[in-house]
């Protein structure tokens, strides 16, 4: 891989109440470029060294050096990869398009491919405790084309039972211990708070809604297209917009204390270190799409378009 370590070259301050960072750079990063320059579609890190990265032709990668280099550890065959899950340090899960499914036991080393049917496209998983977890997704054919289905597995992701929903499009989860998530679909938000047996629907949705991440089961922050920034402090039912700082789209968020929160989109990057009263913004460091952001030990993994990834301290 090919590696830069720096500073940000563009900073841009917006102060409203608080107080700021202080002098410290809080985007200050080392970056990385995966040598084949695919585009990395989703990374789960389970400490500051060790990690795993999906691809969109396939490819499973794993470091054990922060990112600085990636092996070739899976493959899903060449379908597009579309997300990674780590429930310990053993155990992960990655799914993607036409039923691609596999799992590790032995922290991302190896990996087995699990059975799932090739007319779903899965695109996110997360385990709200160390049992349950969820996998949604969407027919990709037949009359059901671009209907939501939710899987659900109550031993540790090694056996998935599918059921259709009524809303389309789903393309995301975020969970919270014990028992809640959260399912984005196009124009839905719905969330169980009993660990999947029932699914309900919060309220009406904008479109344009990429992701959202809650800190407990109230609090929340979601991004979405068109710079869109908002909070919630009810649990998804009613959500406040925020500071607008970019008219491109924010496609990912990480919060990895409750007052620290980034951001980042297309060729755009932020963070919070005072619960969104004020932000740091850069614009020119990074002219690519960030997929997906990733915190673990006061270390913050950001990865995107051409196998860009970076990797922030806070």
């Amino acid at each position: 891989m090919k590696k830069l370590t720096g500073a940000i070259f563009a900073l841009a301050l917006l102060l409203f109440s608080g107080c700021s960072s202080g002098d410290k750079d809080p985007l200050q990063f080392e970056a990385f470029t995966i040598a084949t320059g695919e585009e990395i579609t989703g990374l789960d890190f389970i400490s500051n060294s060790d990690g795993c990265a999906v691809t969109a032709s396939g490819s499973i990668l794993r470091t054990s050096d922060g990112g600085k280099s990636f092996l070739a550890v899976g493959n899903s065959g060449g379908k597009r990869l579309e997300d990674i899950y780590f429930l310990d340090d053993e155990i992960g899960l990655v799914c993607g398009e036409k039923g691609a499914l596999l799992r590790s036991i032995d922290g991302g080393a190896t990996w087995t491919t699990l059975t799932a049917d090739s007319a779903w496209d899965l695109v996110s998983i997360g385990f709200p405790d160390d049992e349950v977890g969820f996998i949604v997704g969407n027919y990709n054919m037949g009359e059901f084309a671009g209907m939501g289905v939710i899987g659900r597995s109550t031993d540790k992701g090694l056996i998935w039972n599918f059921a259709k929903t009524e809303y389309t499009e789903l393309h995301y989860i975020d969970v919270v211990p014990h028992e809640h998530a959260w399912v984005l679909g196009r124009e839905a938000l719905v969330y169980t708070t009993d660990g999947g047996q029932v699914w309900e629907h919060a309220a009406s949705r904008i479109p344009g809604i990429n992701a959202l991440l809650f800190m407990d089961i109230q609090r929340g922050w979601e991004v979405g297209d068109n710079g869109l920034l908002r909070y919630s402090s009810d649990g998804g039912w009613s959500w406040q917009d925020k500071l607008k700082m970019t008219d491109e789209s924010l496609t990912c968020l990480a919060i990895p204390e409750p007052d620290i929160v980034y951001i980042a989109g297309n060729s755009f990057l932020a963070v919070s270190v005072n619960h969104g009263r004020n932000w740091v913004m850069d614009t020119v460091s990074h002219k690519f799409r960030f997929v997906d952001i990733d915190a673990v030990d006061h270390v913050v993994f950001a990865a995107g378009s051409g196998g860009q990834l970076i990797k922030l301290k806070y």
